[in-house]
């Protein structure tokens, strides 16, 4: 049976075919909220609730989006950035779509909100196995203003693989959401993997992934949607439809605020989060790549000044 498999699983057996697949996979069942026999498909339980956690709440700290296995933490200082020890993956292409855009120097320096020069940028990538709870979370208090939706290739995301393919970040499916936190801007990538081509934001239900390329001479749709203008467009249509498109949305107002640890939305199995973010020069790490993380759990924080004594 495919693993994204919607079809109906005889309630007889639903109990003992998701205990086989937890204690292959790992599972935390006593964390699920529903019994397994409510289950009635592979993808009810893929996509299960959890019980409620406790969130790190303290305002100086970001939390992990997800259940995961953190593969990589770095600063981010030109197009390059790191993947895993020796391979890096281009940002600019990650971002946008087009393998010819490159976020040089000057560029990472103008996306920063704070201008003061003490800030630096971070990313954080976390790896979703299919054990893992498969619902993501919002790392921080964000507003999000914008969404590019890229539609690629489904090529596997474990880390064995990309290891020898780090392109595969650039050209498989991904929506990155770009929004701003306290402390400058923060984008929020998830990336499609192997069988699971489809994502879904709870607050964003025109989002639809997995569909059929327009331009499959691209390899790729690259389509933009305006969370402050709640207007979408094809990025390769011409430019007065891209006009004419936000001219005729209304205006919302800042974006989609989503409070620290509020669900985000779904995969269908397990895959890939991508954080960039902006942060001051002394954000510290407070977690290591190979770490298992859970969401809502304080993965970093900027340590407290003098005037703002806020306990670490």
């Amino acid at each position: 049976m495919c693993i994204r498999d919607r079809r109906r699983v005889h309630g007889d057996f639903r109990a003992a075919l998701f205990e086989i697949y937890a204690k292959v996979y790992r599972v935390n069942l006593p964390e699920i909220v529903k019994p397994l026999s409510e289950f009635d498909c592979f993808n009810a339980f893929f996509t299960r609730q959890v019980k409620p956690r406790k969130i790190e709440d303290r305002a100086n700290h970001i939390v992990s989006p997800a259940d995961a296995t953190l593969l990589t933490i770095s600063e981010v200082k030109s197009d390059k950035a790191l993947l895993v020890k020796g391979v890096t993956y281009k940002i600019g292409e990650l971002l946008t779509g087009l393998d010819s855009y490159e976020i040089t120097k000057e560029i990472l320096e103008s996306m920063k909100r704070n201008q003061d020069g003490k800030s630096k940028v971070f990313q954080a990538i976390f790896y979703l196995s299919p054990g893992d709870y498969h619902r993501f979370h919002c790392p921080a208090d964000v507003t999000f203003k914008r969404r590019n939706h890229i539609t690629g290739y489904l090529d596997p995301v474990k880390p064995s693989y990309v290891k020898n393919r780090p392109d595969v970040y650039q050209k498989n499916e991904r929506v990155a959401l770009f929004g701003e936190w306290e402390h400058g801007f923060l984008t929020y990538v998830c990336v499609g993997a192997l069988n699971v081509g489809s994502i879904e934001f709870n607050f964003d239900k025109k989002l639809k992934t997995n569909e059929k390329l327009h331009n499959p001479k691209e390899g790729k749709n690259i389509s933009v949607f305006d969370y402050t203008k709640m207007a979408s467009f094809d990025i390769f249509a011409p430019v007065l439809q891209k006009q004419e498109a936000a001219k005729n949305c209304p205006e919302s107002e800042k974006g989609v605020l989503i409070a620290k640890g509020e669900e985000v939305g779904r995969f269908n199995l397990g895959s890939t989060i991508i954080l960039i973010f902006e942060a001051p020069e002394d954000f510290l790490w407070n977690v290591k790549p190979g770490d298992k993380v859970r969401y809502g759990q304080s993965i970093g924080y900027i340590p407290p000044d003098e005037n703002n004594q806020v306990a670490c």
